[in-house]
């Protein structure tokens, strides 16, 4: 059960830390910067879908071991 688990926390902060990566990318035409900005940088965020699932799916993957491991018997606290 720990191998399983040690596995799903791994994909669900590698997908995280994909969801969060960003990348400065140029400006659109007709961006909007309120009054008084100072930094007219834009970012993007290329992996943040991919992210966000495999964090999901990490995360689903997580409770299945669980599940899996209390239906079976085993004790979780060892």
């Amino acid at each position: 059960m720990w191998v399983g688990l040690a596995l799903a926390l791994v994909g669900l902060i590698d997908g995280v830390v994909m969801a969060l990566q960003s990348h400065v990318a140029s400006c659109a035409n007709g961006t909007y910067f309120p009054p008084g900005t100072t930094n007219f940088t834009c970012y993007a965020h290329p992996h943040a879908g991919t992210g966000i699932a495999v964090a999901v799916i990490s995360a689903l993957l997580g409770i299945l071991v669980v599940l899996s491991a209390i239906s079976m018997g085993h004790k979780t606290s060892d």
